[in-house]
């Protein structure tokens, strides 16, 4: 019942979802994706280092355009997604992505929809290259290969904050699915 949905989260609740040593980020087996190639909207599960569920991670379903728009422009399309606490009664946080064509930018928001950090993507040749704000200050970065499957965000020292790793589920899953899961394991 979206009447019943707190839009504000507290120090507390950020704390419960980000202060932990790992975060696993897993999404299902979409099967409709698998059998006729349909992309629906993505949903995540968020846990804790020993499987605990702390959090989802819902992009928005939208009218039939944003269906047609997921089907047609598939990665580059616009997209917003909610952060639920367990329960599914809080929101956390959202994520907000316009379409792009080279370079993309998400904005993280509070849920009143006020920016409080953005990611922006750098062009390079080979490589995936993220800058990561707040409050309109560059906090750390985030690289990997063109091809990655594990990335690095370093502050402006060049220190490992986290390392963010895409698990490997076998050649079949990873060929005829969008599921995954993603370790992200924070540094001290």
């Amino acid at each position: 019942n979206n009447n019943t949905i707190q839009t504000l989260p507290n120090k507390t609740q950020l704390s419960q979802v980000l202060n932990h040593p790992a975060l696993i980020i897993t999404r299902p087996v979409e099967w409709a994706n698998v059998i006729i190639g349909l992309e629906v909207a993505n949903r995540y599960s968020i846990l804790d280092q020993e499987g605990n569920l702390i959090a989802h991670l819902l992009e928005d379903e939208g009218s039939v355009g944003k269906a047609i728009s997921r089907q047609m422009l598939r990665t580059r399309r616009p997209f917003t997604a909610t952060i639920l606490s367990p329960d599914g009664q809080t929101i956390i946080f959202k994520l907000r992505r316009p379409f792009y064509l080279i370079n993309s930018t998400m904005y993280i928001e509070d849920g009143d929809g006020n920016v409080i950090g953005e990611v922006l993507q750098r062009w390079h040749p080979f490589k995936r290259l993220y800058d990561l704000y707040v409050d309109k200050k560059q906090i750390a970065t985030i690289k990997g290969g063109l091809l990655a499957w594990d990335f690095r965000l370093e502050d402006e020292r060049g220190e490992t904050l986290a390392l963010i790793d895409r698990n490997f589920s076998g050649f079949g899953k990873e060929l005829f699915t969008d599921a995954g899961k993603y370790v992200v394991h924070f540094g001290s």
